[in-house]
């Protein structure tokens, strides 16, 4: 079965196409705190529309545009054509999906890796998701765009629409509950487990660091190279 693949365009990384399509000349903006802070932004902040061609944000469609992924789901559907048109029609859903979770993960890892990065000796983070309401026609339609910033000591909101960053604020922990929910049923597990008869010291030892909550990927890569 066809593999759909991270193609971009004039042979740019997806962090680039990303980081072009929020990128603007560096202005200096006051922090929203009343610190008085001055803060150099080169990123759009907000999805106000910019140009006729530009909204001011992007939705997964546009994005799967921008990357070039749609025209990859066409070239690489029409190998099942020749097999009836119910095996294109899955297909091209399939590869459409797939396209779909790639600009995701895309937005993800930009987020996180250089926009982030491009900030971090100013002590601010970007917050940066799909946030619903961007077309008032089409109240379902959400679109990325950069939300706002938060200093990283203090965690507190500092450029940005606070309505927007409140509202990012619940549709990221909607979905962070569930996890939180098993990561603390987890937990309480392990605090049982540490009580079974014939648990020796080792696996307590394990055990109670996951009840503490020191579990992370540097702990986990030191377990294998244990065992």
């Amino acid at each position: 079965m066809a593999t759909l693949t991270k193609r971009a365009p004039a042979n740019k990384t997806l962090n680039q196409i990303l980081d072009g399509l929020f990128r603007i000349p560096e202005v200096s903006l006051l922090a929203k705190d009343g610190s008085r802070r001055h803060f150099r932004v080169s990123h759009r902040i907000g999805k106000d529309r910019v140009s006729e061609s530009n909204p001011g944000y992007f939705t997964v469609d546009t994005l799967i545009d921008k990357m070039e992924l749609d025209d990859e789901i066409v070239e690489k559907a029409r190998i099942y054509e020749k097999l009836g048109k119910e095996a294109l029609r899955k297909e091209f859903g399939r590869l459409h999906r797939e396209a779909r979770n790639t600009v995701r993960n895309a937005v993800r890892g930009y987020k996180s890796g250089p926009l982030t990065g491009f900030y971090t000796q100013q002590g601010i983070a970007p917050i940066l998701t799909f946030m619903p309401g961007v077309d008032p026609k089409h109240p379902k339609k959400r679109g990325c765009y950069i939300v706002g910033f938060y200093d990283t000591a203090s965690l507190m909101p500092v450029l940005g629409d606070i309505d927007d960053i409140t509202l990012a604020l619940e549709i990221r922990n909607a979905y962070l509950k569930g996890a939180v929910d098993e990561y603390r049923e987890n937990q309480g597990i392990a605090k049982k487990a540490i009580g079974l008869p014939g648990i020796n010291r080792d696996l307590q030892n394990r055990l109670q660091h996951v009840v503490a909550g020191e579990v992370d990927r540097q702990y986990l890569i030191q377990q294998i190279e244990k065992s």
